[in-house]
C-alpha cells in the first residue's frame, strides 16, 4: 500500500534551460541622469514713459499716469487709462459712458478769477472706428440746482476717432449768476461717445497789451457819515445805526426780489485790470429771515450791449452779517457804463450794506 501511494506522488522536474535557446545576459541598470535645472523666466519688458515737457498750470494731473484727481460727477461713466504711445508709454484717460446715459468727466481747479483770461489746451479723440461727434471741454459748475456749463467758458469741438484733435482756446471767465458749490474743469461727450483725453493744461494768461493803471488803487465805503455815490436799485436808501460804532447803508421799500444798491464805477475801475471786491451784507434783522445776497458788475459797451459778471453769492440770516467777496478782472474793451450792484431776495425785508472795499490787484 505504501508503495502504491509513493507511485502516485508527483515527481518534481528539475528546472533546465531549453537546449535550443541562448541564455540572455542580465541587463545592466542605467545610471540615472542628473535632473535639469528649470530656466529662470524672462521678466516682461517694461515700456519706458515718453519723454515729454512737464505740463504747467491749474490742472494737477493732465498727463494721466494715474487717474488721481479725476472723477465722473454722476458716478455713471467708467474711467481708465490707455497707452496711446507707439514706441514709448503715453497714457490717455479713457471716459466711457453707459448706453444712453450722460455724465461729466471733471477735475477740481479751485476758484477762478471772474473776468480773468485763461488758456485751455488738450488733446481729444473718440474711441471707435470711423466715429465723429462733439465734445465740450471747459469750466463746469456744480450749483444747488445741478450741473451747468457754457461755451463762453470753454469750447465745443467736433472730433473723430481717427486721430487726436488738439484744443487750444482762450476765454474770459464768467461764472453763472447763482450759488456755486464747486468749480471744475470738465469734459462732456455731447453724443454720448467714449472719449480719450490727454495733455490737459489750464493757465491764466496776461493780455498781450498790459494796461497802465490810471485810477486809484483802493476804495472803501463804511457809511459812517454819508451815503456817497451809492443809490437804490428799485428801492430807497438811508443811513441806519445798527451798532454804537457806526452806521450802515439800508435799502428799504424794495420793489421786488433782485433789488438793492448800486454804484457807478466810472473813474474807479479800468478794463483789463483785476480787482478784489468785498462787502458785509445782511437781509432783515429777524433771525427767522433767510435770504440770498449777491453782487454783479454790469458792463454796457458803446453799442448798448450789456453783460453781467458775478461778484459772489452768500446765504444770509436776518440779524447776522454775511460776507460777499470775489476777485475779478474787467474784460478789455470800451464801456459807456460800469456799475457795481449789490442785490438780494426777500424784497419784503431791508437790505443792509457795510464795509465795502474795492482794491486793485
Amino acid at each position: 500500500m505504501a508503495a502504491q501511494i509513493a507511485a502516485l506522488r508527483p515527481t518534481k522536474v528539475p528546472e533546465t534551460v531549453n537546449p535550443t535557446s541562448t541564455p540572455t545576459t542580465p541587463t545592466t541598470p542605467t545610471t540615472p541622469t542628473t535632473p535639469t535645472t528649470p530656466a529662470t523666466p524672462t521678466p516682461p519688458v517694461t515700456t519706458a514713459w515718453c519723454d515729454k515737457p512737464a505740463l504747467k498750470g491749474l490742472v494737477a494731473n493732465g498727463e494721466f499716469r494715474t487717474l488721481d484727481g479725476w472723477k465722473a460727477l454722476l458716478n455713471l461713466a467708467k474711467l481708465s487709462t490707455l497707452n496711446v504711445g507707439k514706441t514709448c508709454r503715453d497714457d490717455a484717460l479713457q471716459f466711457e459712458l453707459p448706453a444712453g446715459r450722460d455724465d461729466v468727466l471733471a477735475t477740481s481747479v479751485g476758484a477762478l478769477k471772474v473776468g480773468a483770461t485763461y488758456r485751455l489746451k488738450a488733446k481729444v479723440m473718440l474711441k471707435g472706428t470711423n466715429v465723429r461727434g462733439n465734445v465740450y471741454l471747459g469750466m463746469v459748475h456744480e450749483e444747488n440746482a445741478g450741473i451747468s456749463y457754457s461755451p463762453a467758458n470753454g469750447v465745443i469741438k467736433s472730433v473723430t476717432s481717427s486721430e487726436f484733435t488738439p484744443i487750444d482756446v482762450t476765454f474770459v471767465y464768467q461764472p453763472p449768476a447763482s450759488v456755486i458749490r464747486n468749480t471744475y474743469l470738465g469734459l462732456v461727450s455731447v453724443n454720448r461717445l467714449a472719449v480719450l483725453l490727454d495733455e490737459v493744461e489750464l493757465s491764466e494768461v496776461t493780455p498781450t497789451n498790459p494796461v497802465t493803471p490810471a485810477t486809484p488803487a483802493a476804495f472803501n465805503w463804511n457809511f459812517d457819515s454819508a451815503i456817497g455815490d451809492w443809490a437804490g436799485f428799485y428801492g430807497s436808501t438811508r443811513l441806519t445805526a445798527l451798532a454804537t460804532t457806526g452806521k450802515s447803508l439800508e435799502v428799504y421799500a424794495r420793489k421786488a426780489d433782485g433789488t438793492g444798491a448800486s454804484l457807478l464805477l466810472a473813474g474807479k475801475v479800468q478794463p483789463g485790470l483785476s480787482y478784489r471786491f468785498a462787502a458785509d451784507v445782511m437781509v432783515g434783522r429777524t433771525t427767522s429771515v433767510a435770504a440770498l445776497a449777491y453782487a454783479y458788475l454790469y458792463l454796457e459797451d458803446t453799442t448798448g450791449n450789456g453783460q453781467l459778471l458775478s461778484l459772489g453769492v452768500v446765504n444770509t440770516q436776518g440779524g447776522v452779517w454775511g460776507k460777499l467777496q470775489q476777485s475779478f478782472q474787467v474784460p478789455a474793451g470800451t464801456y459807456r457804463r460800469m456799475e457795481l450792484m449789490v442785490l438780494s431776495t426777500r424784497s419784503d425785508q431791508s437790505l443792509y450794506l457795510d464795509n465795502v472795499t474795492l482794491n486793485r490787484l
